[in-house]
Order: structure tokens, then sequence, then C-alpha cells
């Protein structure tokens, strides 16, 4: 099987959760955030827990689902937006580029891991009463009985994580008005009406030469997020030097172009990621 050819025995987990009253507190915040349910029976994977760095000495929870993905087929692709794709963005001598971007809270962790497939994403065993749970599926259980947490949102660290998320975001953005035809991703031919946006999995950027355009669009997608999936982190809006995917734009040709059209993006950067300089701090939705 694809679980045997793997050679993974055990999914590794930080050494400070393997302290069973450490891990035992662990999980029962992650059960205070809705980040796990439980069952009485025992999982037919266990995943592991372990943190990487964020910026401002944040840690990020990623879960060790090797042994689960061997359960699942290899995820569909994506298309994603790169510098090459922002690179086809041009404005005329007499335009200026509006942007405005967000990202999501949480992105992963506000979607909803369906019921059947979380037998495959369990977490190493728990008393109930450590973790506050009296009772499963209308089930009483005894304090010092054993049960299983199983995640209960999209983990990092599941091979179908980040198509899923990347979905939903795109079905969202077109259900609030955007078109899938004025979407920047790459192997795709570039819009050509002077409007463009951009579903990065939990990153929006919307982009154009019509200022009011560009705010009402934005506007609308982040107000359908908020009602439907999840909140917003940040709202950025650029009206001069915005970045994204890790490079600088110049939203304003530089100089008498004769009629021709210029590109924004003018370079790379050596970090890969959507990013947009807050140049105006007039924003209220």
């Amino acid at each position: 099987s694809k679980l045997e050819a793997s050679g993974i025995e055990r999914c590794y987990t930080d050494p400070k959760l393997r302290s069973q009253t450490t891990y035992e507190e662990y999980v029962d915040r992650l059960r205070g955030l809705g980040l796990v349910d439980f069952s009485i029976e025992k999982t037919v994977e266990e995943a592991g827990i372990f943190f990487v760095k964020k910026k401002g000495d944040r840690l990020r929870m990623i879960l060790d689902c090797r042994r689960s993905n061997c359960w699942f087929k290899e995820p569909k692709g994506v298309k994603l937006t790169t510098g090459e794709s922002l690179s086809k963005i041009r404005v005329k001598e007499n335009q200026q580029l509006f942007v405005c971007s967000a990202d999501l809270a949480n992105a992963f962790y506000t979607l909803s891991m369906p019921l059947p497939l979380r037998k495959y994403f369990g977490l190493r065993r728990v008393r109930a009463g450590a973790v506050g749970v009296e009772e499963i599926g209308g089930t009483r259980v005894n304090p010092d009985q054993w049960i299983s947490p199983r995640i209960a949102v999209l983990p990092m660290g599941w091979t179908w994580a980040l198509y899923w998320c990347q979905k939903l975001h795109e079905t969202i953005a077109e259900r609030s008005g955007l078109s899938a035809e004025e979407r920047l991703q790459d192997f795709s031919p570039p819009p050509t009406n002077g409007f463009y946006h951009v579903q990065y999995v939990d990153n929006l950027h919307v982009f154009g030469v019509d200022r009011e355009e560009v705010r009402n669009s934005f506007g609308q997608q982040s107000r359908s997020f908020e009602q439907l999936a999840s909140p917003f982190m940040k709202k950025k809006i650029a009206w001069s030097q915005p970045r994204s995917l890790g490079g600088s734009m110049n939203p304003r040709p530089p100089l008498d172009l004769g009629g021709h059209e210029y590109g924004v993006f003018a370079k790379l950067s050596e970090k890969f990621g959507l990013e947009a300089r807050l140049q105006d701090n007039n924003w209220n939705g």
C-alpha cells in the first residue's frame, strides 16, 4: 500500500508535547478554539504537532500529516499568481495603477474538515477530564476515559489543504462579482480591460486603473468573506509604490511613452510572498 511504501512509522511531534500533561493542556486549548473534536473510537491515523516561527516572534502550528496523506490520492493542481503574471499588467502614459490588498486571518483554520475525513487526522489520545469533555455524541464519558482528538479544520500539512483553500477563495470572489476572466494567474492570458484581481491562497489583491472600481470591488469581496468564511486580518490600500509577490510596482509611467503601454511590475525580490505597502491610511472598508 501507499502507506507501507512510505516507510513512515510515526509522525513528528514537538518534544515539549511529549509530556502528557503539557500535551493535554494544549489539546484543551485547541478544543476551546474549535480546532478539534473528539471520538470515543480510536482514529485511523494520528498526526503530529510542531511549530514554525512567524513574524513578530509568533508561532504557526503545523501538523505532520504524512501518514494521513497516504490515504488520499494526489491533489489537483491549482493556478496561482507569480511575478511572471504580474509582469503582464500594463498601464498607459495617462493612467495610474491602484491596488487594494488583504490577508485572510487564519484561513486554513477557519475551514471545516468534513466529518467523514476526520478519522484520518487524529491526534494522540487524551483523558476526557483533562480536556473538559463530559460527553461525545450524546454518550457520557468518564473523566479518566481515553478519547481521541480529531482535527476539525483543514490542517496545514494535508496535501489537499491548499487546493481547497484556494478554490474556496476563488469561488467567493466570483460570487461577489469578480469574474474569472479578470483573474490574473499563471498560464492564462491577462485581462485586457485594465482591471485585475488575484486570489493567492489567503491573500487578495485587486488592481486597476479606475480608483473607484478597485475600491468598490475590493470592498464587496471583503464583505463576502467576512460573511461566509473568514475575517480579514489586514486591509491595505496603496495608491503609490505598491508591492506584490515580493516585487515592487511603479504605478505611473516614468516618462512620456508616446502612447505606448508601460509594464508596472519592476522586479522580484528574494522573498516570495504577497504583500502591499500601506500608503494611505484613510481606508474605511
